[in-house]
């Protein structure tokens, strides 16, 4: 779980819907498990920065 500006994440909102295919069991080589891992990277490259602490 995280939390985070808006507009932290507007390259996400850019353009058409993203295709999010069924899970089916999968945990891992998903589209949704990639943006999980890109999360970081899109903050920063927004011009934000990322904190990562409990």
């Amino acid at each position: 779980m995280f939390w985070g500006r808006t507009a932290a994440f507007g390259a996400l909102t850019q353009g058409a819907p993203l295709p999010f295919e069924l899970e089916l069991g999968r945990i891992d080589g998903t589209l949704a498990h990639a943006l999980e891992r890109a999360m970081g990277a899109i903050v920063v490259a927004s011009g934000h920065r990322a904190d990562w602490s409990l």
